[in-house]
C-alpha cells in the first residue's frame, strides 16, 4: 500500500505531516517538527509505533507500506530558498 502524507507549514512557523484520508490504514498518523524532515521523520515513527500498538491489540500486522510526501508550494519554495540559495 502506498500511502500519501501531506506537509504543511503552520502559522507558528512549525511542520505537521499528517496522512490522505483515502488512505487504507486502520488508524491515522500525524506528525511536526521545526523543519520539514524532522516532520517526515516524526510521522514515520509515529507509523511505526501505530502499527505496533495495533498488532498487539489485534494480533494482525499491518504489511509493509511506502510513503509519498506531498508538500505545498507555499511551503517548499520558501524551505528551499532558505536551505539552498545564498543570497
Amino acid at each position: 500500500m502506498n500511502i500519501l502524507i501531506h506537509i504543511e507549514k503552520g502559522s507558528d512557523g512549525t511542520y505537521n505531516a499528517y496522512m490522505d484520508n483515502c488512505c487504507e490504514l486502520p488508524f491515522g498518523i500525524i506528525g511536526e517538527g521545526n523543519s520539514i524532515d524532522e516532520a517526515i521523520n516524526d510521522i514515520l515513527e509515529v507509523y511505526v509505533e501505530s502499527a505496533e500498538l495495533y498488532y498487539q491489540r489485534t494480533g494482525v500486522r499491518i504489511p509493509t507500506n511506502s510513503f509519498d510526501f506531498i508538500v505545498d508550494a507555499e511551503t517548499i519554495v520558501p524551505h528551499f530558498f532558505e536551505t539552498h540559495v545564498a543570497l
